[in-house]
């Protein structure tokens, strides 16, 4: 749905359906920019504006929220040693690149494939956070756009967990490899996101 991804990435509120107030996505701006779509493009304008908002939150969490010192310490450590050490807490299973924390901590070393893969197990709770508040808060149904919410967030799941596999591989990987490729950057312009 390219004219879909077009009308997200040119309209003047971009963002607006991924807003995250306090820690959580805003419903209710994500149901307006959805009502806007789906007067104009139907149910798979829905879809696309979902999808496509997902994989900008999964790209704006490897390069500027929640992991990118994360992922900035596995290059880094990867490119020098082959492997990488974590720190993860167990009782929150909140993840530290240095060992210097208060609280029972795990260390994790990682090869270059089970970097990857972690970064993604984490992305991918965060993802599935955000469809689960989604399903929750249209979970009421009073109109076709909730209801299409609704079960699009179950719906979806995995056609977008394997996008936001796919997405985290490549991005980790032209890092590694440093490619001038960067995924996340062209991510508005991809047809078939």
């Amino acid at each position: 749905m390219h004219e879909v991804n077009k009308f997200i990435d040119l309209g003047l509120r971009h963002d607006g359906g991924r807003l995250i107030v306090y820690g959580h996505w805003d419903s209710d701006e994500l149901f307006k920019i959805a009502s806007e779509v789906y007067g104009l493009y139907g149910s798979d304008g829905v879809k696309a504006v979902l999808h496509h908002h997902l994989m900008n939150y999964v790209c704006s969490l490897l390069t500027k929220l929640k992991y990118e010192a994360l992922v900035r310490h596995i290059v880094r450590d990867i490119k020098r040693m082959g492997f990488v050490e974590v720190y993860e807490d167990m009782n929150t299973g909140q993840v530290y690149i240095g060992s210097l924390v208060r609280g029972l901590l795990r260390t994790i070393s990682l090869r270059r494939e089970e970097a990857i893969e972690f970064v993604y197990s984490k992305v991918k709770d965060m993802v599935n956070n955000v469809l689960n508040l989604i399903s929750k808060n249209f979970s009421k149904q009073r109109d076709d756009v909730e209801k299409l919410l609704h079960s699009l967030s179950r719906d979806m799941r995995e056609c977008i967990e394997e996008s936001a596999r796919s997405l985290v591989y490549t991005y980790i990987t032209s890092l590694l490899n440093e490619s001038r490729e960067n995924p996340c950057k062209g991510i508005r312009s991809r047809d078939k996101l």
